[in-house]
């Protein structure tokens, strides 16, 4: 063995992107020169105690309970025979190497355990990829419970010398997964987010720290990655070699030496000592060895070299910032409202955890008597109007019994409509929320009496939140661009302040077909948030969409998002009649109620069904 620049190597060794392999065990570390350590590791107790943090994901297969602990399964295959066995392209599966890894290339004799990588954020809490815990097909949705619960979370996994195997495990190395508590992932679909995060069945015990992470990232960068490549022990890579290369709003692209298995790993920056993305994919692990083949007539796999010129690098996925708001923005479910199409779901827990964490980039917009400002939280006006009495005021009534939505009745109502993040401080809404009866923008200073506020939901008590600190509250500053006319209704608003711990919602500016799934996050009647779903587009014209989904006054300004793809494809501008006096009952009775209405097929015929303006006509956002 060498030691050349900065990575222990043999000669002639090269991997996917430098003219070393940049992989190194993690006792590799200490074998290291005293020299070596101070002058190119200053930072080694660092990456020694970030690697302790870093999980191999393993099947109860691979990894075997006894009444001591646990142990490998002694039938486990080498990296060489599981490379033999990979396909040569990723588009041709059955295609496979039937060929051993060269002598030359590294750890081609260690085992292979694991299929996926996670590090420690939590005391029980992990991230990884959302391909690591989602089944690999259209649905996209989590693995079955059963798959989940032979799922081993496996820390301390590190070769102890260059002869020995890890293979026994106790009890404070070995957990298990109790709950996917969010994630994102759609297959074969590289725009939509990859990432999940875990809640374990105990906290890591056992001196393991988790790792710092930081949502900042910039070309240049230096950085490196931890995880088990192809499942073989845990190592790092790219540790003074590898940087950032590109950066998009939600990944970033490197020259790292990672490989499959390292997926759900950590890219951390090596001078901020935190994690800032999660390992997703990137190119092809191992290639024939043509040149070895042509002259000796032997087939053998090497480690395969990037072409500098491709320009193609490996992928991490960005930590969403707003993972950060989860645990107490998103405790509880969002409730759903009876309505003119279709009851509420009677599933109690969503599909979808993105719906939840796109809840928290829907606003409500409230008149500034709404709120009372104290120090520096604002507080729910005591007089604000119940649902009921919305109700009775939009039909002209004052106490009316309603009937439906019972839970909602005693509600405060403060809001007017809805509005969501498309830029750090910019929100669109229906250009109705902001205009006059002309089509003209209303009177600049009325609009400054209009508060964003973000949060405005049921808490798990079933009682509407009434308290918000600053951070939740905005003012609107400027009306940036307003269309509201006959074919165009929307408004883009400029607030006094970037918003924080809450990201711009994902816009879908694709062509989108009658039949598509979709769901609805907003404001009815000016209600805490609630979610409208089970409904799918009706009619797709040139500007408008329309889909049979339960929408209110108050929801105009909603999103409503792609059910598979989580991505913004319109917003509410109008719809059918909501209420109704309840002609039948008062014929029987003499009494007068409200209830709701129900939309029927000729009225749909008639009159269509509830009216979104299409994201891809707004141009605009394409340049925020």
């Amino acid at each position: 063995m060498l030691y050349k620049g900065r990575a222990l190597m043999e000669p002639g060794l090269k991997a996917l992107y430098h003219d070393i392999d940049t992989r190194m065990n993690i006792y590799e570390l200490d074998s290291l020169q005293e020299d070596e350590k101070k002058a190119l590791y200053p930072d080694l107790a660092n990456i020694k105690a970030n690697a302790l943090a870093v999980a191999c994901l393993m099947t109860s297969n691979e990894i075997l309970e006894t009444r001591w602990g646990y142990k490998l399964h002694p039938g486990l295959i080498n990296l060489s025979e599981l490379v033999s066995d990979k396909p040569i392209e990723r588009s041709k599966p059955y295609e496979t190497f039937n060929a051993s890894l060269a002598p030359t290339e590294k750890f081609r004799t260690e085992l292979v355990a694991g299929f996926g990588s996670g590090f420690l954020v939590r005391e029980d809490e992990i991230l990884t990829a959302g391909h690591c815990v989602c089944v690999n097909d259209a649905s996209s949705q989590l693995k079955p419970k059963s798959a989940m619960d032979n799922i081993r979370v496996v820390f301390r996994y590190h070769k102890p010398d260059q002869h020995a195997e890890k293979k026994i495990f106790n009890e404070n190395d070995v957990y298990k997964i109790k709950k996917v508590l969010f994630y994102s992932f759609s297959y074969g679909d590289p725009t939509v987010a990859d990432w999940a995060w875990v809640k374990l069945d105990r906290p890591v015990s056992g001196g393991i720290k988790p790792i710092e992470v930081d949502f900042s990232a910039t070309m240049g960068q230096s950085i490196y990655a931890i995880g088990c490549p192809n499942g073989t022990a845990v190592k790092c890579a790219g540790v003074g070699y590898s940087t950032i290369k590109n950066v998009t709003t939600d990944q970033i692209e490197s020259d790292l030496d990672v490989m499959a298995g390292n997926s759900g790993g950590p890219i951390i920056d090596r001078v901020a000592n935190k994690a800032i993305a999660i390992l997703i994919r990137g190119n092809e692990d191992y290639e024939i060895d043509k040149k070895h083949e042509k002259k000796t007539g032997e087939r053998r796999v090497i480690n395969f070299c990037v072409p500098s010129a491709t320009g193609k690098y490996e992928i991490g996925q960005r930590i969403p910032s707003r993972i950060l708001n989860l645990p107490q923005d998103i405790a509880c479910e969002i409730p759903e409202m009876n309505g003119p199409y279709t009851p509420p779901s009677p599933e109690k827990l969503y599909s979808h955890p993105m719906v939840k964490i796109h809840a928290l980039s829907v606003g409500c917009m409230m008149p500034e008597n709404c709120l009372n400002q104290i120090e520096d939280d604002y507080i729910l006006n005591e007089n604000i109007p119940t649902f009921a009495e919305r109700v009775n005021s939009s039909m002209h009534q004052v106490s009316l019994p309603l009937v439906g939505n019972e839970d909602f009745h005693q509600d405060p109502a403060a809001g007017l409509s809805t509005a969501f993040l498309v830029g750090p401080d910019m929100v669109l809404t229906a250009g109705q929320a902001v205009s006059d009866r002309h089509y003209k923008v209303k009177n600049l200073e009325l609009l400054n009496r209009m508060w964003i506020v973000f949060g405005f939901k049921k808490e798990e008590t079933n009682t509407c939140r009434k308290a918000f600190p600053k951070k939740d509250v905005y003012k609107l500053s400027n009306v940036v661009s307003l269309k509201c006319d006959k074919l165009s209704n929307w408004a883009l608003l400029k607030l006094d302040r970037p918003v924080e711990g809450r990201d711009p919602l994902p816009i879908d500016f694709s062509p989108v077909s009658a039949g598509t799934e979709v769901y609805m996050l907003g404001y009815p009647f000016g209600t805490s948030l609630k979610l409208a779903r089970n409904a799918q587009i009706q009619l797709v014209e040139a500007v408008i969409l329309e889909a049979n989904i339960n929408g209110f006054s108050g929801n105009a300004g909603s999103p409503i998002f792609n059910g598979s793809t989580h991505k913004v494809i319109g917003l509410h501008i109008g719809g059918l009649r909501d209420h109704r006096i309840d002609e039948a009952h008062e014929k029987a009775t003499g009494e007068k109620r409200i209830i709701l209405h129900k939309i029927t097929k000729k009225e749909n015929d008639r009159m269509g069904y509830e009216k979104f303006q299409r994201i891809s006509v707004i141009k605009v956002l394409k340049k925020i």
